[in-house]
């Protein structure tokens, strides 16, 4: 009676463990969990980084958004671009799943009028005692290219700016992973260069950090 009671209670177990993981691993809550876990996906159509001088031609091409294989809707969410107005214009995308994970993506275009470089500022730049950085043009007329304009745990962040004239230049936004979404403005004064970056973390919290480099 005894050996008919143990083998009823490890059958007993044995149906008990195989329901149990028939729920943990169930395809429908497993793809559900997936899901959830999933960015939408935003890819520009045409060059994410554009510039045209005063009258050119601009064309909204838009972006291509997916969550998975699916496609998702986009919205336009800041950026007007007018082709006959001077101007550093970014145009900002977005896209969000059915969960409410959001995904940005954004496009630069500088309008210039004359010469896209209002002035020649690439060269050796230094911040304190510590930190180098090198500014020197970008393939895209008006626009620069920096090494880096800071360092954090260990993480080298160069970015992208354009030149909007009379020292005012204009970050070209984008993302660092964990870091977050950033942007923001800079402005030449002598041989200083102040970068004011606006980091939005993914918890959606903004931090404004400044830096000033000078020219060796």
């Amino acid at each position: 009676m005894k050996m008919k009671n143990k083998i009823f209670i490890a059958l007993f177990t044995i149906l008990i463990i195989s329901q149990s993981c028939n729920i943990i691993i169930d395809k429908d809550v497993t793809d559900e969990i997936s899901s959830v876990s999933i960015k939408p996906i935003v890819e520009l159509i045409g060059e994410p980084i554009i510039s045209m001088p005063v009258g050119g031609k601009y064309t909204e091409l838009g972006v291509n958004a997916f969550s998975g294989d699916d496609p998702l809707d986009y919205s336009i969410i800041s950026g007007n671009v007018n082709p006959n107005n001077k101007g550093f214009y970014i145009v900002t995308y977005k896209a969000e799943n059915m969960y409410g994970w959001a995904t940005y993506a954004y496009r630069s275009v500088l309008v210039y009028s004359g010469s896209p470089y209002s002035e020649d500022i690439s060269g050796h730049y230094k911040s304190g005692f510590l930190f180098n950085s090198d500014i020197s043009e970008y393939p895209v007329s008006g626009y620069w290219q920096m090494t880096n304009v800071w360092i954090e745990e260990g993480v080298t962040f160069p970015i992208l700016f354009a030149d909007k004239g009379n020292g005012q230049y204009g970050i070209v936004p984008g993302e660092f992973g964990s870091k977050g979404r950033y942007g923001g403005t800079a402005r030449k004064n002598g041989n200083n260069i102040t970068f004011t970056i606006k980091l939005t973390s993914p918890n959606g919290i903004v931090n404004t950090k400044t830096f000033i480099w000078t020219k060796q």
